[in-house]
């Protein structure tokens, strides 16, 4: 494994690819670097976790790949199983809230995030979008329901710089709040407007998508 990573940092490829072809290494690292550098397949982190059950950071990047892989409700389950083990561990609470997201679970991933502490660093400005968009997605399926003083609530909160993110709040001027607009102008024209009306939840990844800002 060692002779591998070294192989690996000095460009040889396929010399450190040969040297973890063995599926009989007692060595949890070693199946991650695999994973990592190589197979991608997710067996092999399953093998580590085996290897090292109690070793957070397997978890995650197991969650990880199951969210990416359309199994966020397989991600779900293994991290509300894992979680009372090492419950203050943020790493694994936000590995959480994004399985809840990509699940469509906006409430819990909502319930969740606010009871997180994260302590700020340096150029760490994902929180605060994370926070953001599940706002405004309930913003949104609030507003399909026909609640617009709860949508109205959500919008509002999604402008909102919460200490418990770690990260501080940017001048006002540097910030765009074009897609809470158009959710609001939304709730206005709904307001006067007799229905039927097509559902706005479907249409929030292309509108985050497009959302541009300064300060991600």
């Amino acid at each position: 494994y060692l002779l591998a990573l070294l192989k690996d940092y000095l460009g040889d490829r396929e010399a450190a690819r040969s040297l973890v072809n063995a599926d009989d290494a007692s060595y949890a690292s070693y199946y991650i670097y695999r994973y990592q550098a190589f197979s991608g397949d997710i067996a092999d982190i399953r093998k580590a976790i085996e290897i090292d059950p109690k070793a957070w950071r397997y978890r995650r990047i197991l969650a990880m790949s199951l969210i990416s892989n359309g199994k966020a409700d397989e991600a779900i389950e293994m991290l509300q199983a894992f979680r009372p083990t090492c419950p203050d561990n943020v790493q694994i609470g936000d590995a959480l809230v994004d399985a809840y997201v990509a699940a469509g679970r906006y409430e819990e991933a909502d319930a969740l995030l606010s009871s997180l502490v994260i302590l700020p660093f340096e150029g760490m400005r994902g929180s605060h979008d994370k926070y953001r968009d599940i706002k405004l997605h309930l913003a949104a399926s609030a507003i399909d329901s026909g609640d617009y003083r709860k949508a109205t609530r959500f919008i509002k909160e999604a402008q909102e710089w919460p200490r418990n993110l770690g990260v501080g709040k940017p001048s006002e001027r540097s910030i765009d709040h074009d897609v809470e607009d158009q959710l609001l102008a939304e709730i206005k024209r709904r307001r006067h407007s007799k229905g039927p009306f097509e559902p706005i939840l479907p249409k929030m990844k292309s509108l985050m998508t497009h959302d541009v800002r300064l300060f991600n």
